[in-house]
């Protein structure tokens, strides 16, 4: 788990790429991902393509795994979080993972549970990166 001066690393690189393009955010996370969080490269997978339903394909920005077991997905957006929340949804719901990250304007993190009866319930919390 990062301490409070990797999070402030974090923050001021997001701060200072905000408008950067889509493509340089997302090799920042990568970057972030392996040198503050100790992910190798081979534990980011980057703009995995994988088949959505018959004529539809998924994308997503940064697919997080340990081994072939994949562990959350993060989706990059320039935007707010209503842009990605959707698609990260069925993300989650196709590759089966119960945590999932939409970075926008603040860093978003959904994860799914199950209740009593065995249903997903969506929880999710967000930090300001300003």
């Amino acid at each position: 788990m990062p301490n409070i001066d990797a999070w402030n690393k974090i923050v001021e690189e997001f701060r200072s790429r905000i408008y950067d393009e889509e493509k340089v955010i997302q090799i920042i996370w990568e970057t972030l991902f392996s040198t503050v969080f100790n992910y190798t490269k081979k534990d980011i997978d980057s703009q995995r393509s994988f088949k959505m339903g018959a004529t539809d394909r998924g994308k997503p920005d940064i697919i997080i795994k340990d081994g072939t077991k994949d562990l959350f997905v993060v989706e990059l957006k320039k935007t707010t979080v209503h842009a990605g929340r959707e698609q990260l949804f069925s993300y989650l719901d196709r590759l089966k993972v119960n945590v999932g990250i939409v970075v926008c304007d603040n860093l978003y993190i959904y994860y799914l549970i199950l209740n009593q009866r065995n249903q997903e319930v969506l929880q999710h919390s967000h930090q300001s990166l300003f």
